[in-house]
């Protein structure tokens, strides 16, 4: 017999029994224990290479198989009354699967389940140790139980509505259903082992492979991951992983897998609008205030090199009062359009209420900067315009504050505020910077 990646071929011969792979394997035999047999070298044609038979067999095996030793000498694993053995060889010695299934056909008719292991013998001994383990009635019906405990699980996960995932061993996945599958957009077999991580979008598989690692070390978790189609669109997918552990194997997973596009897009909706003013699409005051909380408490000098603009447009009521309230709020949204443009990198332009907006200027650090910043607001805001009531621009005045080591979000504001009183009493169109030796305006 030669194994090579094509199975077990027989080329006739009788095993060369060297005196030291016999003791070998008589010693590991009796440390193992129960049917064994010896597979060793034979003679087989000149140009072929060495061949295995069957050496020498003890008592057990003879009693096992129902046939005295002197008949199994000599054979070809294949030629044995065991179905299966040759396969399960070859699976053992080049897949290293685990203890794979045969079966024994007796003499009375009946065939006995079985399992196989092989050892290669340590040099210089040649030869394969190979034990044939009968399965008991209470492991075979565990092992009945098991199959059909798979094939329930299997029928229900391809026709389930969410993706269902599990690993064999560790991130390398051994087991997708067709829904999982479509939601990666590929094919079940493109996914088995760890092929599917290339489906998730590049910036979140650092996360993802931290989830994972917390699950194979027994903690349940979930995550959304975006996935990336074929044609390269994305979809939000969501992954509810929890721990797994098999006899003699390492850890691994299932989990679940549900399409979220939708519901994310919902939620980043109500996120936005939450935090953005419905006319002019400008951040609203709520999540300006936190934006300035972070600003006044972060660790870092630079959070602090900023300067708050409180804009007020001149004569908005006169454009509302002649044009009507759609006339105001087309003016509000060509501002809001405005500011946008002159506004930096890493500069916030909010709308507070009414025709009140405020910049925060970042990279400013004294009152020259704000005031530099403030003006150039004033000129695109002039421009002329082909609004109603707005054709020749829309005047507006600043106040603006520097931040002080005490200020509050809203003490910063009431500062800005004081300076814009100061700008209109000084004839509107101009831009004032508080002076916070007043205090931080309580």
């Amino acid at each position: 017999m030669v194994v090579d990646g094509s199975g077990w071929r027989t080329t006739g011969g009788s095993p060369a029994g060297d005196p030291g792979t016999l003791a070998t394997g008589w010693r590991l035999a009796a440390e193992r224990g129960g049917p064994a047999l010896l597979l060793l070298p034979s003679d087989g044609a000149p140009d072929a290479p060495p061949a295995l038979a069957v050496g020498w067999t003890n008592a057990s095996l003879h009693e096992l198989l129902g046939v005295p030793g002197a008949e199994l000498l000599g054979r070809a694993p294949e030629e044995l009354p065991v179905p299966g053995l040759a396969a399960a060889l070859r699976r053992l010695l080049h897949d290293a699967d685990d203890d794979p299934a045969a079966a024994v056909d007796h003499p009375d008719g009946t065939r006995r389940p079985v399992r196989v292991s092989v050892e290669v013998l340590p040099p210089p001994a040649d030869g394969r140790l190979v034990t044939v383990t009968p399965v008991t009635d209470t492991e075979q019906a565990a092992l009945s139980a098991a199959r059909e405990a798979e094939q329930r699980f299997r029928a229900l996960a391809e026709h389930a509505p969410v993706g269902i995932l599990a690993s064999e061993i560790g991130i390398r996945l051994g087991y997708v259903n067709t829904r999982f599958a479509e939601l990666l957009d590929a094919a079940v077999g493109e996914l088995v082992g760890t092929r599917w991580l290339d489906r998730i979008d590049r910036p979140d598989r650092a996360g993802l492979s931290e989830t994972l690692q917390d699950v194979l070390t027994g903690a349940a978790a979930e995550r959304s991951v975006r996935v990336v189609a074929q044609d390269g669109k994305r979809r939000w997918v969501h992954l509810r992983l929890a721990p797994t552990t098999t006899t003699g194997r390492a850890a691994g997973f299932i989990g679940t897998a549900e399409d979220v596009t939708d519901r994310r897009a919902r939620e980043e909706q109500m996120s936005y609008q939450a935090g953005h003013d419905p006319l002019t699409g400008l951040v609203n005051r709520r999540l300006l205030v936190a934006r300035l909380q972070e600003l006044l408490v972060g660790g870092r000098g630079t959070d602090r090199a900023f300067a708050l603009l409180l804009l007020d447009l001149d004569g908005f009521k006169a454009i509302n009062d002649e044009h009507g309230h759609e006339a105001g709020d087309r003016v509000l949204v060509e501002v809001a359009a405005r500011m946008r443009q002159v506004a930096r990198g890493g500069d916030v332009v909010a709308r507070l209420a009414g025709d009140e907006f405020v910049i925060v200027a970042s990279r400013v650090t004294d009152a020259a900067g704000a005031v530099t910043v403030g003006r150039r607001h004033l000129e695109r805001l002039t421009a002329p315009s082909l609004l109603a009531g707005a054709r020749d621009g829309v005047p507006a005045s600043i106040g603006a504050a520097l931040p002080a080591p005490e200020d509050t979000p809203e003490s910063l504001l009431r500062a800005a505020d004081r300076a814009l009183f100061a700008a209109k009493a000084a004839g509107r169109a101009e831009v004032h910077v508080a002076a916070r030796d007043e205090g931080s305006g309580r």
